[in-house]
């Protein structure tokens, strides 16, 4: 945010009036744009980025500029509305500037930080604003019933906060572009056939066809009416890390105003799948949203990371006078590497590893795998949030890890929510096939105390064999033990073609296990790969046990 010159002032101030009134006028006049303009109110982005790129001087520009939209748009004229409107406005651009610079924002696509500033203190917070403004002047001399207060309110919010969410970045990134800037992301020509400006013109042909077929697209036909909302949004990221932030930037905005456009006009997805003008303009607001946000983040995120780079390298140049010292600190290190082998590898492996082994590999002719699989994980994990996702995941597999030590099994690993355990490896053990059936009942007892945003129980799906395997550690850097054979593969199948809150077991394992446990007979299922077998569901522990 840097002031006008005081000789450009009443030049700035003229300009962005006319700009905002136009932009008002435009929204709310022309044919199509008259049901989407209130959606998605450009001028209240104008006025916010005026007042960020020419400081608070500027804020007589809003007033300006409402009069000149009343001046030539033909309407009736509210007073009150003449009054509050205007104050509104104002003071929305003003308290969003001042929040921004208030919260610690600098440039808003330095940081991610800023970004996140700009949503909460410039989308959220200082939009309140203008709309309380707007309908209690409306409601204040009866041109609206109170009852309807909220509901008009919420509206016109939605439409400030779009209109600066989606305006905003974009005319502060135009007017941080240099001239070569443009000519990098416009550039069409065919200049010595490089590689670069072929994919510079293959890339704006994605973009403009891609998002002119989508968002152009007839309601009756039936390409309108496929989930393709989002299919351009990929060459916007692709162009973040091809041509830089500025480029994914401007190309969200061309994805955006084809969006608008073509739904203005009563084209595209977001009409054919709604039941209704406002639920299209709402799918529209929820695209828009993602499009800008999207690119905001992803142009604060390579900024930061072209400074992260930059201090990495200055941070290389000092690690190379601090050789000499980290000498001293080898020993030290070297223990503490030994001590994380120990708690990644079984101990036995990592003493292998240690005395300098370069190849661990072991053949165990009686070995019983589990594999676990949570229920339904990929719905809830669609429906909540990264951060209780990965919470629940992390307090399931801490209880599993628990008892798969107390049992003295060997956890091999995890694949999203699928859970892997041997017995018999890297140690033999004779009861191998018992501890994990004691295992697998006491992992269905305890995924019962977690529960889904339902109230209802999380539920496992289990599968058991016994068998023959290899197990050895494969990785350089990142060293990981894993098991190889038929017996792996076929208990894979146990838990895949197996049923919620049930443990399939093999004839191998219930073969080891039927004077121990009581089982049902599932009878013969067809296994890819091993043809039909005999599977049988473990119940629980004989009761004359």
């Amino acid at each position: 945010m840097r002031p006008v010159p005081r000789f450009g002032l009443v030049r700035s101030i003229v300009g962005v009036a006319i700009a905002y009134g136009l932009a008002a006028y435009l929204a709310t006049s022309l044919p199509g744009l008259r049901q989407i303009g209130t959606a998605v109110w450009p001028s209240a982005g104008i006025a916010q980025a005026a007042l960020m790129l020419g400081g608070l001087q500027l804020w007589p520009a809003i007033t300006l500029g409402i009069n000149f939209y009343d001046l030539i748009h033909s309407g009736e004229s509210i007073l009150l509305l003449g009054v509050l409107g205007p104050l509104g406005a104002t003071a929305q651009a003003i308290v969003g500037a001042w929040l921004f610079r208030r919260l610690g924002g600098g440039n808003l696509l330095d940081r991610v930080a800023n970004v996140f500033i700009f949503l909460v203190g410039n989308v959220l917070i200082a939009t309140q604003i203008s709309c309380t403004c707007g309908v209690l002047a409306l409601c204040l001399t009866g041109h609206l019933p109170w009852s309807e207060f909220s509901s008009v309110r919420w509206g016109w919010f939605l439409g400030d906060a779009m209109g600066v969410l989606v305006f905003t970045p974009l005319i502060l990134v135009v007017a941080q572009l240099q001239r070569q800037d443009w000519q990098r992301i416009t550039q069409i020509r065919w200049q010595h056939s490089t590689r670069r400006s072929l994919l510079r013109t293959l890339w704006l042909g994605l973009l403009l066809g891609g998002s002119s077929t989508v968002f152009w697209a007839k309601t009756e036909a039936d390409l309108a009416r496929y989930p393709l909302e989002y299919l351009p949004f990929p060459l916007v990221v692709w162009a973040g890390m091809q041509f830089g932030p500025k480029a994914a930037v401007v190309g969200s905005f061309l994805i955006s105003a084809i969006a608008i456009g073509g739904t203005a006009f009563g084209m595209g997805p977001f009409v054919a799948k709604a039941s209704s003008t406002q639920q299209s303009m709402l799918f529209l607001q929820a695209f828009l949203g993602v499009i800008t946000i999207t690119s905001m983040v992803l142009s604060a995120a390579e900024v930061e990371r072209s400074q992260s780079a930059r201090s990495l390298a200055i941070l290389n140049r000092e690690l190379e006078q601090r050789v000499a010292r980290r000498t001293a600190e080898l020993a030290a290190q070297t223990a503490r590497i030994n001590d994380l082998l120990h708690n990644i590898l079984p101990a036995s492996v990592a003493e292998q590893l240690a005395s300098g082994s370069q190849t661990v590999a072991e053949t165990f002719n009686d070995v019983t795998v589990l594999f676990a699989d949570i229920v339904d994980f990929t719905g809830f994990a669609a429906n909540s949030p990264p951060t209780l996702v990965v919470q629940f995941l992390n307090d399931v597999f801490c209880t599993f890890d628990d008892l798969v030590e107390q049992y003295g099994l060997e956890k091999i690993k995890t694949i999203g929510d699928a859970y892997m355990v041997v017995g018999g490896v890297p140690k033999p053990r004779s009861d191998s096939a018992s501890a994990i059936a004691y295992l697998a009942l006491e992992m269905h007892r305890a995924i019962q105390q977690y529960r889904k945003p339902d109230g209802s129980p999380f539920r496992l799906r289990i599968g058991i064999h016994s068998g023959n395997a290899v197990a050895g550690v494969i990785g350089m850097k990142k060293l990981v033990y894993d098991l190889w054979g038929d017996t792996v593969n076929v208990a894979s199948r146990m838990e895949a073609l197996g049923q919620p809150s049930r443990i399939q077991v093999s004839q191998a394992t219930f073969d080891r296990l039927q004077s121990q446990f009581q089982f049902e007979r599932r009878g013969t299922i067809l296994v890819k790969g091993k043809g039909e077998m005999t599977t049988y569901w473990l119940v629980g522990e004989l009761s004359n046990r």
